[in-house]
């Protein structure tokens, strides 16, 4: 079981820093030493979102390295076996 604050019931932090009790905690300032805000979202607008895209987002370029091509091949050869068997449509690599 976690240490709890007798006050708020709250876990205590687990931090090295000062733990503070009773009437010191009414003291000003502690309160906002211990609140964290939480992150700010930024959304991106519709024009940010579109400046990211290029031409990989499309697969323009999926072909320039070769791997695609190859994978391609390997899965065109199988379909053609167990459409037509395998000793026909044959490719000469």
């Amino acid at each position: 079981a976690r240490a709890r604050d007798m006050d708020t019931h709250a876990p205590l932090s687990k931090g090295t820093g000062y733990r503070y009790f009773g009437a010191a905690k009414a003291l000003p300032g502690v309160k906002e030493l211990f609140e964290v805000e939480p992150p700010k979202q930024v959304r991106k607008t519709r024009y940010q979102m579109h400046k990211a895209i290029d031409p990989d987002y499309y697969g323009f370029r999926d072909e320039e390295d070769g791997v695609l091509e190859k994978v391609e091949g390997e899965a065109e050869e199988k379909m053609r076996m167990q459409v037509t068997g395998p000793n026909r449509h044959r490719r000469n690599n």
